[in-house]
């Protein structure tokens, strides 16, 4: 008898040990069911704040098309940007083709006016 109280002993203190090595701890019913409603009131928050597959993907294709807009409007933005600058430019190079026109007028009727004046006065030129 004394033989198997031993054995239940042995098994007792390795039970024990196996427990303080493992640092399970024992929880009251109380303990546990507190524990417990934690656990479902953090998962109940995930709940609130997580979406399903469908509103993610729903929420993904509205940024995709505000993102398309807004890049569109942009790219419309700097395109009339560079058209208006092209124009610029262009009235710019017509307003300088005009002057050059009248400039190249100037000069031959200032030429015309030299050589009269130098026949006139007997110069040559």
């Amino acid at each position: 008898m004394t033989e198997n109280n031993d054995k239940t002993l042995a098994k007792i203190l390795k039970t024990v040990s196996f427990l303080k090595e493992k640092s399970v701890t024992f929880v009251t019913k109380d303990e546990f069911e507190t524990r417990i409603q934690e656990i479902m009131r953090v998962v109940s928050d995930l709940k609130k704040e997580s979406v399903t597959k469908d509103e993610f993907e729903t929420r993904l294709q509205e940024n995709n098309r505000k993102l398309k807009g807004d890049l569109r409007d942009e790219m419309i933005f700097h395109r009339n940007e560079i058209i208006n600058r092209i124009d610029s430019f262009i009235t710019l190079h017509q307003k300088v083709d005009l002057e050059i026109t009248s400039l190249h007028a100037k000069t031959k009727r200032h030429d015309h006016q030299i050589k009269r004046i130098a026949n006139h006065s007997g110069v040559e030129v």
